[in-house]
């Protein structure tokens, strides 16, 4: 990568959440102050590290997209949700997006704000059921039911996805298909545990920490950066 930030950057661009820009500006000066080397376009790999001679390696390469074995979900117009606010422009005017968790939600309302027609469909029982309860969630809530041009579908299962759009079955088992060429695909993400564990060496302490540990948010990964950092 040419910039340091990960998919914090990515989480930068939504309106919501601009002051993640911010804590990378911060971590990034932080980083400058303390002297530590950045290696920017640079791939880590286990057998560099150790040519390299280091101890200890701490292991924080994320998490990925999570694909569910529906038909065309790699479709080239299936666009990841982290993915939403830098692709917003290029999608077309309908869009459908495949699961009602926080960042569907956030990233279906983002899309409708810009005047997307859109459509999510959970196949759950409730939207964004991750939700912190306390205020947030009420927040929430008024805010996805009272979007203009946002609507959704709970216990909605997607059986296909094709360059036209979306076919689901709802929760009395009928089928339907909702026209649109942009799908954007918010079923979670996935940690990197296979490349995390190829680090692993007998030779060098190994610490796997942030998403490619477990997939949480900015505040896991956080303290597990800072708790790992002190037992160092």
């Amino acid at each position: 990568v040419t910039e340091l930030g990960g998919q914090l950057r990515l989480a930068a661009l939504c309106p919501a959440k601009q002051e993640f820009a911010s804590l990378i500006a911060y971590y990034a000066a932080a980083l400058a102050e303390v002297g530590v080397t950045i290696c920017l376009n640079t791939a880590a790999t286990a057998d560099a590290i150790q040519k390299a001679g280091f101890k200890q390696v701490i292991v924080a390469i994320g998490a990925e997209p999570a694909y569910p074995p529906i038909p065309g979900v790699h479709g080239a117009n299936v666009i990841p949700a982290i993915e939403t606010v830098a692709k917003e422009p290029e999608m077309s005017r309908e869009v459908v997006v495949v699961g009602g968790g926080e960042i569907g939600v956030e990233m279906g309302l983002h899309l409708a704000k810009h005047g997307h027609e859109v459509k999510l469909l959970e196949m759950g029982p409730i939207l964004s059921p991750e939700s912190v309860p306390v205020h947030f969630r009420s927040i929430f809530e008024k805010a996805f039911n009272n979007q203009p041009g946002f609507s959704y579908e709970l216990n909605a299962k997607v059986t296909a996805i094709t360059e036209n759009g979306v076919t689901y079955l709802d929760a009395d088992g009928a089928e339907h298909t909702i026209p649109a060429r942009s799908v954007v695909l918010a079923a979670g993400m996935k940690a990197k545990h296979a490349e995390a564990m190829s680090f692993m060496d007998g030779n060098v302490r190994t610490h796997v920490i942030g998403d490619c540990n477990q997939v949480g948010c900015v505040q896991t990964a956080m303290r597990a950066a800072y708790a790992v950092g002190n037992n160092i």
